[in-house]
């Protein structure tokens, strides 16, 4: 029998102690893992922190003790809607050594804070005894490297439980597919969600005329006077189009010595003056897109426009 090369997400999680490659379980756990990406691709765990570890010293009161470390708690006016309980009984998974699994109250109310298992921790599957409802937690994922990142968080010194100071966590970002290398992403709503996160990262001084699923854009909104004329002035923009994404980039219209600056592979993905056709996107041409916004972000800056 022929044996399929998983092709599960997998995430590099980016702390302040370094990082943690996670294989994200789409295949057996589709409810819980999609929930997952789906904040990882809207960026909504960068800047958040692992703020709690919970290990056989500090949980006096517990009658069945666990060891985790558990973080991404995005706040809560940015949050999804709270998800199905996945049980372990559903999915087949166990909580084992390396298992990042939902964090909960009442089933049915994980959103987005997880956590990690440190050893194998059978009280937190369906029937464990952990939470008196016997439901057990959703894993849908595990640590495929970076368990000594995961124990040097759960060895710093808490107060009861609670990590101070947090540990940050300064991005989660696809890395691929288990099996399949460094693949980029080449779902374009997935492209786009992830470029407008990028982008948003500007709102404040720059503010968005369209919002929506498929379209985006940035403009500034300063008095700004162009041949006599007071005007908006458009800076940067996503729209769904039937085979890429396409990023506008308006600074380098203003400015075509900055296609001096860009790195090889952005360029080549530029389509006459302004446009750059995104049709998969990896961790390094995403970099490649903020260090562009950051030079056209200085050069508006420079020119009084923002």
């Amino acid at each position: 029998m022929i044996r399929m090369a998983s092709t599960n997400p997998v995430v590099y999680v980016k702390t302040g102690l370094g990082g943690i490659k996670v294989e994200v379980y789409e295949d057996k756990a589709p409810v819980t893992a999609r929930n997952f990406m789906r904040y990882v691709d809207a960026a909504l765990y960068d800047g958040t922190t692992f703020f709690r570890t919970v290990t056989m010293d500090n949980q006096p009161d517990d009658a069945v003790r666990i060891e985790v470390i558990q973080g991404g708690m995005v706040p809560q006016d940015r949050r999804f809607p709270p998800i199905e309980h996945e049980t372990t009984e559903t999915t087949g998974l166990r909580h084992l050594d390396g298992t990042v699994s939902m964090a909960r109250f009442k089933p049915g109310t994980a959103a987005s804070s997880f956590f990690i298992c440190i050893g194998d921790q059978p009280e937190l599957d369906f029937g464990g005894r952990r939470n008196p409802d016997l439901q057990g937690f959703a894993a849908f994922g595990r640590v495929l490297e970076g368990m000594d990142v995961v124990r040097s968080i759960q060895a710093r010194p808490p107060e009861g439980q609670r990590l101070t100071p947090p540990i940050e966590i300064v991005s989660v970002r696809r890395l691929g597919y288990k099996g399949g290398g460094a693949q980029a992403e080449t779902d374009l709503i997935a492209i786009f969600r992830r470029l407008k996160a990028v982008l948003k990262e500007y709102e404040g001084e720059l503010r968005p005329k369209v919002d929506l699923d498929s379209k985006y854009d940035l403009w500034s909104f300063k008095d700004v006077v162009v041949g006599g004329r007071r005007k908006d002035v458009y800076f940067a923009g996503l729209i769904i189009q039937s085979r890429y994404v396409g990023f506008y980039y308006m600074p380098v219209y203003t400015d075509s010595d900055l296609k001096d600056l860009f790195r090889p592979e952005l360029l080549k993905l530029l389509k006459g003056k302004s446009c750059f056709h995104i049709k998969a996107l990896d961790a390094e041409l995403e970099d490649q897109i903020r260090e562009a916004l950051e030079m056209g972000y200085r050069l508006y800056k420079d020119k009084g426009w923002i």
